[in-house]
């Protein structure tokens, strides 16, 4: 519903960003603590941020795809995130194995804060994506041009 209830909002790349950051702060701080209500608190954060990436990457994948291979790109991001998770999960488990839970989950939220940090700032095109360039949403006048052609024109400046 949060995410439907930017049908209004311009720009899609604050939420998309803002997600990429919370979900591992969350998860950082949710491998820190060994008390049940702070760990609860912390599931409630990244369950928060992981439903606002995943849901930004699934409608800015949608409406940049053609109807003609929607479907095609619908099946690869389910392959991608979900498909290759038990391969994670293997590895994980493993490391876990060896070194421990804790020490393997916050090592894994650490990268990912940090493949977020260098997305925040090496693609700040990202972060002015708007719904106008997708054809979700009338852009307005004098606004400039609208962003289009993902990859090519909005990842690395």
């Amino acid at each position: 519903m949060l995410i439907a209830s930017l049908g209004h909002f311009q720009f899609t790349g604050r939420p998309l960003t803002t997600g990429t950051l919370i979900f591992p702060v969350f998860i950082v701080a949710f491998s820190l603590t060994c008390q049940f209500l702070p760990a609860l608190l912390a599931m409630v954060g990244f369950g928060l941020g992981m439903m606002i990436l995943f849901n930004m990457i699934n409608a800015i994948l949608l409406g940049e795809a053609a109807d003609a291979i929607r479907g095609r790109v619908m099946s690869l991001y389910t392959l991608t995130t979900v498909g290759l998770v038990p391969l994670g999960a293997l590895a994980s488990g493993a490391a876990a194995n060896r070194w421990g839970e804790p020490l393997i989950v916050l090592i894994s939220s650490v990268l990912l804060l940090a493949f977020a940090t260098v997305l925040w700032l090496r693609a700040p095109g990202i972060r002015k994506l708007e719904w106008a360039a997708f054809g979700l949403a009338p852009q307005a006048a004098g606004d400039g041009p609208s962003v289009s052609g993902l990859p090519a024109r909005f990842l690395w400046s």
